[in-house]
């Protein structure tokens, strides 16, 4: 079990200037042996998709499938990183208000307030969904067990656009860690077999 509690306030899932209260508690599985994190890199203008499957014991399953027919493998391999690598990741992005993120109610407040940005027609999509034990938002009982997903349009891009919208940054963080475990997995697949851990983050 791993708990952490982040530093910021998150009311409706969205942070709030000038406000201090602390951001939602939440648990999750560092066993290894149930995902915390799963995603899916959804393509755009490609054929393959990538998915990943994140353990609280540091293993990263990164799958490639073809994306289209019946979606066949193409291939599977696995790393590890550093547990606190994960606790670390799950803890900004909670920070950041991804574990109450509605996507679809930010997109219709960017296009009615005319703030959603022009963005290349061919970018993919990135579907990631949170598996928590347990998940307290302030003066609220803890749901459990707690599962939250979210669909974004490549996040890099948005986060680019919208810097002053925090959860598109933490998502392209999250996008980021994953990438790292995808090319360090192509890596191992090239080099033969071994553990091969991504540098340890900073603080």
């Amino acid at each position: 079990l791993a708990a952490r509690q982040g530093l910021e306030l998150l009311a409706c899932g969205r942070a709030q200037p000038g406000e201090t209260a602390p951001a939602p508690i939440f648990t999750f599985d560092s066993s290894g042996a149930t995902p915390v994190l799963t995603a899916e890199f959804r393509p755009g203008m490609t054929m393959q998709k990538i998915q990943f499957e994140v353990f609280g014991d540091g293993r990263v399953i990164v799958t490639i499938r073809n994306a289209g027919g019946a979606g066949e493998v193409l291939a599977r391999d696995e790393i590890r990183v550093a547990p606190e690598r994960i606790e670390q990741t799950l803890d900004r992005a909670i920070r950041a208000g991804i574990g109450d993120f509605d996507n679809k109610a930010v997109e219709a407040e960017l296009h009615a307030a005319g703030r959603f940005p022009r963005l290349p027609t061919d970018l993919g999509s990135v579907a990631l969904t949170l598996h928590l034990e347990t998940y307290q938002r302030t003066g609220e009982a803890a749901q459990l067990p707690y599962v939250h997903s979210i669909v974004v349009t490549e996040p890099r891009a948005m986060a680019k656009a919208l810097p002053d919208v925090h959860e598109y940054q933490a998502l392209a963080s999250l996008v980021e860690f994953l990438d790292e475990c995808y090319r360090i997995a192509t890596v191992s697949k090239k080099t033969g077999p071994g553990t091969r851990q991504p540098p340890a983050s900073t603080p």
